[in-house]
């Protein structure tokens, strides 16, 4: 009898508690009208190459080890894709693309050497370039501010 009233209880305190809740616990309506898909990634063309803007962890994908003077490289090692690294589009499966990675000249132990290959988003592949240039601008807007700082010239705009 006791663990039946325990029971009633809890099963009493779950009602409570479910009427309490309000309304708009419910899941939301769909948004997307009919015919239109929500989020359609880009297509990118297998030989299609763009410039990382941002340098970033990734997970290896070559089938074959990898040796080189960065790491040793295995399915499933994360490595460093440096900004200014170019990727080529192998192939795209739904949003992702499998690219090749070629390195920027700069050399770090962990970075992705030539020939890695890794996915990417195919939304983040079809807007590289303009990032990359975007932080290329910046760079040179930071790099003109310092040196007028270290010159002297007070507060810069």
């Amino acid at each position: 009898m006791r663990n039946n009233a325990s029971f009633r209880i809890c099963a009493a305190c779950l009602f409570i508690v479910a009427l309490a809740l309000p309304v708009s616990c419910a899941l939301p309506a769909p948004t997307a009208k009919a015919g239109i898909a929500a989020d359609v990634p880009p297509v990118i063309a297998p030989g299609s190459v763009a410039t990382f803007p941002d340098a970033i962890l990734v997970m290896v994908r070559n089938l074959e080890p990898l040796d080189a003077k960065t790491g040793y490289f295995e399915f499933d090692n994360e490595c460093l894709a440096l900004d200014g690294g170019k990727v080529t589009a192998i192939a795209q499966h739904e949003d992702r693309v499998l690219v090749r990675y070629d390195p920027p000249k700069k050399k770090f132990y962990g970075v992705c050497p030539s020939e890695a290959i890794f996915f990417v988003k195919a939304a983040d592949f079809a807007t590289m370039d303009e990032r990359f240039r975007q932080n290329q601008a910046d760079l040179v807007a930071e790099r003109q501010l310092v040196e007028r700082l270290l010159a002297g010239q007070g507060t810069a705009p």
